[in-house]
């Protein structure tokens, strides 16, 4: 399954084992939010488009959001039940008092590529032009940083500029307003069929690094453990189903 994408569910670490009552009835309204649409959300977009949470009793009310800073901002004032973002944005909240827990994974690797304007070649070609960045201290950037470290670079000779979401950032690199910019799939291809080079990608350099993951608040965790892994297996199930070689064409669909 590696080989095949990234976009792995690694499956429940909490209330793994817990019984899953009659789900016959009433659908369990579930407030969801992950930040932009990527495809690293696929299994989430079959577990909707295949009916897999209705079958598990869940009805879905997704929001989208532009950066990771507002989904953290709407999850803390508890207008999220299960959300998914990078794992260092909740660790960090949680660090200052803030009552996450983890789930499941969704991503075991930052599969994001350094796409360029096309008058860059090389990473030398990057001194002292203007990078977008999703924040300053994300893991991302840190990402980033070890690949434009690697290639010979040094923070002395670029410009970081926040740029929020992959949409937005991929305006910004369309527009000339910045030279380079890391992006999620599909984006990049998209960039890339329209003339923008890749000069690599994050895996290159970090090939496993536990990215992004599904969490709850441990208060509406404990209270909701059979609607947690009812969830779950609703999850579980689209990833056998977007794995599963003949499901690849309407998986490849789903993206669009």
């Amino acid at each position: 399954m590696r080989g095949a994408g990234r976009f792995l569910l690694l499956g429940a670490a909490l209330w793994a084992g817990v019984a899953v009552a009659d789900i016959a009835g009433a659908q369990t309204r579930v407030r969801t939010g992950h930040v932009v649409e990527t495809a690293s959300y696929l299994g989430y977009y079959a577990a909707r488009a295949k009916g897999f949470f209705d079958e598990q009793g869940i009805t879905i009310d997704h929001t989208t959001f532009n950066d990771s800073t507002t989904i953290m901002q709407a999850a803390l004032t508890g207008a999220l039940d299960l959300f998914t973002v990078g794992s260092d944005n909740v660790i960090n909240l949680n660090l200052r008092g803030a009552n996450f827990e983890f789930i499941a994974g969704q991503d075991n690797a930052f599969s994001f590529a350094l796409v360029v304007g096309k008058d860059i070649r090389s990473y030398a070609d990057l001194k002292g032009k203007k990078i977008a960045v999703v924040t300053l201290n994300q893991s991302s950037t840190l990402l980033l940083k070890t690949m434009l470290g690697a290639n010979g670079l040094t923070e002395r000779d670029y410009d970081l500029i926040v740029g929020g979401g992959t949409p937005t950032r991929a305006a910004a690199l369309q527009s000339g307003e910045v030279a380079a910019a890391l992006l999620a799939p599909p984006t990049d291809f998209v960039m890339a069929e329209r003339g923008f080079g890749i000069l690599g990608r994050t895996t290159d350099y970090v090939p496993e690094y536990t990215f992004t993951m599904w969490t709850v608040s441990k208060d509406w965790g404990s209270k909701n453990t059979n609607t947690v892994v009812r969830f779950l297996r609703a999850l579980l199930k689209a990833y056998a189903w977007v794995y599963d070689p003949a499901n690849k064409q309407e998986a490849v669909r789903l993206l669009g």
